[in-house]
């Protein structure tokens, strides 16, 4: 806590008296402070003031301009409460910004003069919920626990509940697991599926908006902000941190919230959007690395979530609107895609003229700082990139009807596998057998970061699009143990097991850029001795082509 210089302002003194002193006393900030004999607090004069006091007549007394209601506390509401608790006496005296408070005692002796932006600084939030314990909710958890003894996490699905407390986790981020383990057996994250034992001054949302075909589905967000509203108090901090269209945060989230509370946003409960941007699979890496963008509902909502963000962020960015925060998280995601899109579509201009499409690119981009053109893929899948684009096109049409490159990139990215889906087929038709043998080396979305998450899969899409074609299809993923538990005998996928029998395959397609693959074609294939084609589908162009080509398989590449 700073406190501010001051000297006191002598009884009818004159406004020129005051004026000359204050001028000595300003090289050291001081401020003109009134008490009485008895060392009551009479009033003061701020630094503000001064200049309207050199237009008035110098030889009255400084008494009737003196500042006699300034902003006060008492000794004893030094407590946490201090922030909101100056936030009513600001609003009471209609005053929106200020330098100073008078501290004093219950009897109205002056005590000091304190600096108002150093008690701000100085609040501190103690207790944070987590409102949704996914792939988002989760990392960020491990993430709070730098900051805080103890989170606390909700989540109304039985299932995953009950998972956690048996330390079973759904999915993989790299450390995460270890951490969690580890803060649940030391009971420093208490998890709930009742909201009621989740009651703490932070709520972070980690929920959004999905794309259920070609509707917006906002029930999880809907879902959230009623289940908050059965516990929100007055001065709590809000955050919402899942992917919502424009205007979901005011429009759908704050209204449910304020119609469930009847407390009145941005007075008696502050909000901020803060979009999420850490890349699945390296997410506690990045919650140190990317700057955190944050944006209030107002402005006393924007300062509360910089009192919070800066003690468990090392890099905060405000923005001007709550707007702004979900139009950058849209349109990340959306650039990525159409960029990815770009690609792609190059990469089949190529293959038109029988040239590789991700060498062109790579020379394209060679020193050539103006150039960031995409590797293109087999198909662009994930949870976000599938959904986002679409969510920024349907949030846009009432005010902005024109934006058309949503579709055309999810055209053109989903079209994809259609795409190679064929080339691969007329190359299977080549090898004149009866049946095929394929393997697909990545049956997650992605191959690094690391991660188990199958959703929008290239692999799985690829083998549905050839399923009943004479082909038998089997995977290998770099977490190979993981998948056959999670997804083998649940969706009937079969896995390679055993890394020797590669060269059982017909053709063997490296979907996910992980040097796992790498590996287990160089240390594995052998030279193709059979009188039938073989096929390597490079779609990372981790290997060397030569030295496929002397094993006697072909070799393709996007």
């Amino acid at each position: 806590m700073m406190f501010r210089n001051y000297f006191f302002i002598k009884k009818n003194q004159k406004i020129s008296d005051f004026i000359e002193e204050f001028e000595i006393q300003k090289k050291n900030k001081k401020i003109g402070i009134k008490i009485s004999n008895n060392k009551k607090f009479e009033g003061m004069i701020s630094l503000s003031d001064v200049g309207k006091l050199k237009k008035k007549n110098q030889n009255l007394a400084i008494d009737k301009f003196i500042n006699k209601t300034p902003i006060k506390i008492k000794e004893n509401e030094l407590n946490n409460d201090l922030y909101q608790l100056l936030q009513k006496k600001l609003k009471k005296n209609n005053v929106k910004n200020i330098g100073q408070v008078i501290l004093v005692d219950k009897k109205n002796t002056f005590l000091n003069l304190l600096d108002y932006k150093s008690l701000f600084n100085d609040y501190e939030y103690k207790n944070v919920c987590v409102i949704g314990l996914g792939h988002i909710g989760l990392p960020l958890i491990v993430h709070l626990l730098k900051s805080f003894k103890k989170i606390k996490g909700f989540d109304k699905d039985i299932k995953k509940i009950n998972n956690l407390k048996k330390l079973k986790f759904e999915f993989y981020e790299k450390n995460l697991n270890i951490n969690l383990k580890n803060s649940l057996e030391n009971n420093k994250i208490e998890i709930s599926r009742n909201i009621k034992d989740s009651i703490a001054e932070v709520y972070i949302i980690c929920l959004g908006s999905d794309l259920v075909g070609d509707k917006i589905d906002n029930k999880k967000l809907i879902d959230a902000a009623k289940n908050l509203g059965k516990v929100l108090k007055k001065y709590d901090l809000v955050i919402l941190r899942g992917t919502v269209p424009v205007g979901a945060s005011r429009k759908i989230f704050l209204k449910t919230l304020s119609k469930n509370t009847k407390l009145k946003c941005g007075e008696e409960f502050y909000f901020s959007y803060l979009p999420e941007r850490i890349v699945e699979g390296n997410s506690l890496e990045e919650f140190m690395k990317i700057p955190q963008l944050i944006s209030g509902y107002s402005e006393n909502c924007l300062n509360q979530i910089k009192i919070f963000s800066n003690k468990v962020f090392d890099n905060i960015l405000s923005l001007s609107s709550i707007e702004e925060g979900e139009i950058i998280k849209l349109a990340s995601n959306s650039y990525r895609d159409l960029n990815f899109a770009f690609s792609n579509e190059l990469a089949r201009v190529a293959n038109s003229y029988k040239l590789s499409g991700s060498k062109l690119i790579e020379k394209a981009n060679y020193g050539y700082e103006r150039n960031n053109i995409s590797k293109p893929s087999l198909g662009v899948g994930g949870f976000c990139l599938p959904k986002d684009p679409f969510l920024f096109k349907k949030s846009l049409n009432k005010k902005f009807k024109g934006y058309k490159l949503a579709d055309l990139s999810r055209e053109i990215n989903d079209g994809t596998i259609k795409f190679y889906g064929k080339i691969i087929i007329d190359k299977l038709k080549s090898i004149k057998k009866d049946k095929y043998k394929l393997l697909i080396m990545g049956l997650a979305f992605k191959g690094s970061p690391e991660t188990i998450d199958t959703r929008n899969s290239p692999g799985i899409q690829l083998a549905n699009f050839l399923k009943n074609r004479k082909i038998k299809i089997e995977f290998l993923d770099t977490m190979q143990n993981v998948m056959q538990k999670v997804f083998g005998p649940k969706n009937n996928y079969s896995f390679c097991l055993n890394h020797k029998k590669i060269n059982d395959y017909d053709m063997i397609i490296i979907i996910n850029n992980h040097e796992y693959f790498l590996n287990t074609i160089n240390n594995n294939l052998k030279t193709n001795k059979t009188i039938h084609k073989k096929f390597i589908f490079d779609c990372w162009n981790l290997l060397d082509q030569n030295n496929v080509i002397n094993l006697n398989w072909n070799y393709l590449n996007l």
